[in-house]
């Protein structure tokens, strides 16, 4: 139920604030060095590794290696432990006051989590529209959909009970309320440039960064924020795979300019992906939980309807003469796009993420290609 009433006051509160705040002005530049957020979320996740090296050797010096007394308490997955490790065994073998490294079962993540999801939600919106990225670090926008995964949070920290939880809810109560202005601010220091045309090269250089960039999180997720950091080795080929696609992809995507306008087909696409990242913002996470718990009925139609007002949007945009071709293009690509991420459904994966991943990467990819195939033959149509 309650996850229920957040996942609805996102929608009813935080998606017409979201949609005001992208149509409206963005406040004046305040220019700061070190504000880009992809260096913040690094800083993050370094935080988290250090953290989980000084949690292993706080159960290796206190418990023995044994996490039973906190990880029979919580879901199948955590507390994988990277107690064979040389480097962690011989640091545990010196460290001083072993004790005073209590806090880093739970407490610190619980500190730490929200602004790394919200940073790397931020980096890919920053990634796509830079104007966006100013939208929705404002302080309305920004601060509903923390309240909101801060109340997501701590609703999965209550129905999962253990001796930290209360003072979990603390915790993300106070990371909240620090990271909200440090993240205006950074949002204060990009400029925010009028939308820029893109084709469909820059759909793709786009895509591909959203999905490396998502494979990174979830590792991150699940060898730094479950507590798994036995699993590190088997994540390295994957994360370095991810840096490998991702470097070069960024390094062309701000190298480039579209040659020319695009046609409707991606014009009109790359407008319902901004829209669509702007709508999601503040529903993301409670959607995710609430699909598996018993909200699962209200978070399929909390999409839905975050998916019509993208199509509204965008329909808003699209010259009437045309819109009957241009309905029968998107028809074709959603099909196509429909049928392309049905295979991420038999995909083998721990996560359901995983799977999400594979299927937005997989839609986005046919929805471009039809919208690239059929946007000249539409443009001669529409000349003749």
């Amino acid at each position: 139920m309650a996850i229920s009433l957040t996942l609805a006051g996102a929608v009813l509160v935080a998606l017409p604030l979201t949609i005001r705040a992208v149509r409206g002005p963005v406040a004046p530049v305040l220019p700061s060095r070190f504000a880009h957020p992809g260096l913040w979320l690094a800083t993050v996740a370094a935080a988290c590794l250090v953290n989980q090296v000084l949690c292993t050797v706080y159960l290796i010096r206190v418990h023995g290696g044994d996490p039973s007394f906190i990880a029979d308490r919580l879901p199948e997955g955590w507390f994988a432990l990277a107690d064979g490790n040389r480097a962690v065994r011989a640091l545990a073998d010196v460290f001083p006051a072993p004790h005073l490294l209590a806090p880093t079962v739970l407490r610190v993540q619980a500190m730490l989590e929200l602004p790394f999801v919200l940073l790397a939600y931020l980096l890919v919106t920053r990634w796509w529209d830079r104007r966006l990225y100013r939208a929705l670090t404002g302080v309305p926008v920004l601060t509903a959909a923390a309240l909101v995964w801060t109340v997501t949070f701590s609703v999965i920290e209550w129905s999962l009970p253990n001796p930290y939880t209360v003072q979990d809810v603390v915790l993300r109560l106070i990371s909240c309320a620090v990271t909200v202005p440090l993240l205006v601010r950074l949002g204060r220091a990009t400029p925010a440039p009028e939308r820029e045309a893109r084709d469909a090269v820059d759909l793709a250089l786009f895509g591909v960064s959203a999905a490396a960039i998502g494979w990174l999180v979830l590792a991150v997720y699940d060898t730094l924020l479950l507590y798994n950091l036995g699993h590190l080795a088997g994540q390295i080929p994957g994360c370095v795979a991810a840096g490998a696609v991702l470097g070069p992809a960024r390094f062309a995507a701000g190298r480039r300019t579209a040659e020319r306008a695009p046609g409707l087909g991606i014009g009109t696409l790359g407008t319902g992906l901004g829209w669509f990242v702007a709508g999601f913002f503040a529903p993301a996470l409670t959607i995710r939980y609430a699909l598996g718990l018993s909200g699962r009925p209200l978070a399929i139609a909390a999409t839905l309807l975050i998916v019509v007002t993208v199509a509204v949007l965008v329909i808003a945009e699209v010259p009437r003469a045309l819109i009957p071709a241009w309905l029968a293009q998107m028809a074709v690509a959603g099909v196509a796009g429909a049928g392309a991420a049905l295979p991420a459904r038999l995909a083998s994966a721990d996560y359901p993420e995983v799977r999400l991943l594979l299927a937005a990467a997989l839609l986005l990819t046919a929805v471009t290609v039809v919208c690239a195939v059929t946007d000249p033959l539409w443009r001669r149509i529409v000349t003749v």
